[in-house]
């Protein structure tokens, strides 16, 4: 009889365990058609959000962009750091300013009098739902402290 309950709390356990495995990731995505979107897919390891940068390299403003970033789809190694949690300490996001030089990427000479140029990105990374929500830099750093506060009271 007093094993009962130890077969009920392990079976908790496991669903607990399965639930968990078995989350989707919730990240906002672009839609042509439909604007910004909110796509649930298993596939997604993370969240990816383009801040909108005030110029780029033509000097026009550019849009925010987000979308899902699928498993195994960037060699970027990601988790090494969003994975980093200690007791009083956690990485919400990760943000890097990259440089595409597409001339060099492409092996392209100028055709037509009219090279590409390099091409420049800040991409920000994290990975729980909603976590990309499309905005300006400065609400999306409110928006991942507001969503960790949040989660502490719990």
């Amino acid at each position: 009889m007093k094993s009962t309950p130890v077969i009920a709390y392990s079976f908790v356990g496991i669903l607990f365990l399965v639930a968990e495995l078995s989350h989707a990731l919730t990240c906002y995505e672009d839609d042509p058609e439909r604007g910004v979107i909110k796509v649930s897919d298993d596939n997604f390891e993370y969240c990816l959000l383009f801040p909108r940068l005030p110029f780029d390299h033509k000097g026009a403003k550019r849009q925010s962009g987000v979308s899902g970033m699928e498993y195994g789809s960037d060699d970027t190694p990601f988790s090494s750091i969003l994975g980093v949690t200690r007791p009083n300490y956690k990485v919400l996001s990760l943000c890097i300013y990259e440089m595409y030089d597409w001339p060099r990427a492409l092996h392209s000479s100028p055709k037509f009098g009219v090279a590409p140029k390099p091409d420049f990105m800040l991409r920000c990374v994290c990975n729980f739902d909603l976590c990309n929500v499309p905005t300006t830099f400065e609400p999306y750093l409110e928006g991942l402290k507001k969503h960790e506060l949040a989660n502490e009271k719990e």
